[in-house]
């Protein structure tokens, strides 16, 4: 995201390189570090001793392997995902909505995966379709996708590419296309799938990013839409670890394309999922890819990365992580600035990625 352009901002380095140095300096006392280090940023130390928990969700006893749908998988981090999860033995579909673009991902996966049975498989969906009352198109489609696979992982990676405007400037049809990819298609997938990963453990991981805490100017529908994704995210996390008794996910819509009564899989699977599903809210920050033209440095990490940091801290026990450690330090350096000062860097950073914007568009407008 472009708010990691903070980092090119001379009191942003001043601030992290301070952090930096009385987090290492043996002359820091116990009193000094607890100053400039608050807990939330102590935190970070958990990382020193966790281990992925993903191969819970595809144990050696499953004869054929587990399955994971990856949204937003022909490209980026989505991409990342998928090369991961086969790494770890998972089978996988690829989700994207230009159908000869996720061949040829496919192919390239497949590829370089040869010496296993893993199976790679695609769903194109435009994920900006706008969905029936009750997400009833998208419902007959994703059941017939995962059909009797055992799915065990789901990443909603959906990403929409927004332009920089101000709200009341920005295209209308745009705004609706956003809402839909990043707020309806992500919560009705979800919840048309939960019926089918609930009698086994299942992970559902929901990628969000800076906007959600730090929302961008000229980026309002954006970063609402991120902003949602991480509540929505915590709220069904806390929700599905609810005791059986304040949990009513047997009370399902008769008349629901999901329901016990008109989908087989969802038969006698409809009770509470405690300790089954674990829900994680993935804050992923700025990456190096095709799609925001950014190079690697030491903030902003490949794809590749970012996807080994994300499947990482899997099994972490909380709602919601910032994947990449150094994103993290990003992150908790900000939250020890005022928050004035950091709004007053995005405004000027938006309005400069506004004007690159536009001499982009000005300059592919000439060369036509």
């Amino acid at each position: 995201m472009p708010i990691w352009a903070l980092t090119r901002v001379p009191r942003f380095h001043i601030s992290i390189a301070s952090s930096l140095y009385t987090f290492s300096s043996p002359l820091s006392t116990t009193v000094g570090f607890r100053c400039v280090f608050p807990a939330k940023c102590r935190t970070m130390f958990w990382r020193i001793f966790h281990k992925s928990d993903i191969l819970r969700y595809n144990p050696p006893s499953v004869q054929d392997g587990s399955w994971a749908l990856i949204t937003g998988a022909s490209d980026g981090i989505g991409k990342g995902i998928a090369r991961e999860l086969l790494s770890h033995g998972f089978n996988v579909i690829l989700h994207g909505r230009n159908a000869s673009k996720l061949d040829g991902v496919r192919a390239e996966l497949v590829a370089g995966n040869a010496s296993s049975n893993q199976k790679v498989e695609t769903w194109a969906w435009d994920a900006t379709t706008p969905l029936q009352p009750g997400a009833v198109n998208l419902a007959e489609e994703l059941l017939r996708v995962v059909s009797d696979r055992r799915l065990t992982v789901l990443v909603n990676n959906c990403g929409f590419s927004s332009t920089y405007h101000s709200f009341n400037m920005q295209d209308p049809v745009e705004i609706d296309r956003i809402l839909t990819l990043q707020i309806g298609f992500a919560t009705q997938l979800t919840r048309i799938l939960i019926p089918v990963m609930c009698d086994h453990p299942s992970l559902i991981l929901n990628i969000s990013g800076l906007t959600a805490a730090y929302p961008c100017p000229l980026l309002a529908v954006h970063s609402g839409g991120k902003a949602y994704i991480r509540a929505w995210s915590r709220a069904l996390s806390l929700e599905l670890r609810m005791p059986p008794e304040e949990n009513d996910h047997q009370d399902v819509d008769s008349e629901s394309p999901t329901s016990s009564t008109t989908n087989p899989k969802a038969q006698n699977k409809l009770t509470p999922t405690r300790n089954l599903i674990e829900v994680l809210a993935i804050d992923v920050h700025n990456v190096a890819s095709n799609s925001n033209h950014s190079s690697p440095s030491f903030f902003t990490p490949d794809s590749e990365t970012m996807a080994r940091a994300i499947i990482g801290v899997v099994g972490c026990g909380r709602l919601e992580v910032t994947a990449y450690w150094r994103a993290e330090l990003m992150s908790k350096t900000l939250s020890l600035l005022p928050r004035s000062m950091v709004d007053n860097m995005l405004v000027q950073e938006m309005v400069k990625m506004r004007s690159i914007e536009r001499q982009k568009e000005s300059n592919a407008a000439k060369a036509v």
